[in-house]
């Protein structure tokens, strides 16, 4: 799926569907105003433990300048040492949100 745009109060909507090597997918939804993300929505296939961690992650990418995506997804797993992944990696998430925003992941 190619990334997807459309707009609402909380800004343009973006939102693509990211396919992990092995065949997981993870399909953020983000509401960008200008350069900031305001909200963030992670679906997919992929398992997160604890599962709250999703939500923690969506939260610690709200208000994230899109050019810092890369080291704010870093941070919170290198400060979430408890956090488990099952079918992707913290740089399929990082490469999911980038392909959503339409940036190339680095």
């Amino acid at each position: 799926m190619e990334a997807r745009s459309g707009s609402s109060e909380e800004g343009s909507l973006k939102e693509t569907v990211y396919k992990v090597e092995g065949g997981k997918t993870i399909r953020p939804r983000l509401w960008v105003e200008g350069d900031r993300i305001r909200k963030v929505e992670i679906y997919g296939d992929f398992f997160m433990y604890p599962e709250e961690a999703v939500f923690d992650l969506e939260c610690a990418l709200t208000g994230t300048l899109t050019g810092e995506v890369g080291r704010r997804v870093e941070a919170f797993f290198s400060e979430r040492g408890d956090v488990k992944i099952m079918g992707a990696n913290p740089a399929d998430f990082t490469r999911a949100i980038l392909k959503a925003i339409g940036e190339k992941s680095g």
